[in-house]
């Protein structure tokens, strides 16, 4: 459900990715949220975002809440749980917060080898700062096996959400 909350909110269709964020919140609550029901890929913090959007910021908080506490420092998790805090800080309006969040995570990513986390972070971070064009970061994108056909896709896509309000 994740992942197709994530495939709508970058379509733009914010509508579909909230039912898709509701429906990993109930799939989650449903293993107890034990340490296993969170894992590293899961795009997170687009599912708080479309919470956010949905107007189910409590929702949000909450499952925040509950991704922390299963957070180890220094965990690839980790680097989720910044982003989707990120999305919620930005979200209220504490875009400095969300910036610094963000980049403490590309740092962790960087020091992971994560290349592909860090061109993530990079297009999330344009959003906070609400920035309509990304100049690509190509530390991020270095070491990453990515055709010129791909490269070109990836780009329309980021740019695409970029300008989705």
């Amino acid at each position: 459900h994740s992942h197709l909350c994530a495939n709508a909110a970058l379509a733009g269709d914010w509508e579909r990715a909230l039912g898709h964020a509701l429906e990993a919140l109930e799939f989650r609550a449903a293993r107890s949220y034990e340490r296993g029901a969170h894992t590293p890929r899961l795009p997170l913090w687009l599912e708080t975002e479309a919470l956010l959007r949905g107007g189910e910021a409590e929702r949000a908080r909450q499952a925040l809440g509950r991704l922390g506490a299963a957070v180890q420092p220094g965990e690839r998790l980790e680097i989720t749980w910044s982003r989707a805090r990120a999305a919620l800080l930005g979200w209220e309006g504490r875009r400095a917060e969300a910036l610094e969040l963000l980049e403490q995570a590309q740092r962790q990513a960087r020091s992971l080898g994560l290349r592909g986390e860090c061109w993530s972070l990079e297009v999330q971070k344009a959003r906070v700062e609400r920035r309509k064009n990304l100049e690509p970061n190509w530390f991020a994108l270095e070491g990453l096996d990515l055709s010129q056909g791909r490269e070109k896709a990836l780009r329309e896509q980021i740019e695409s959400f970029l300008m989705t309000d």
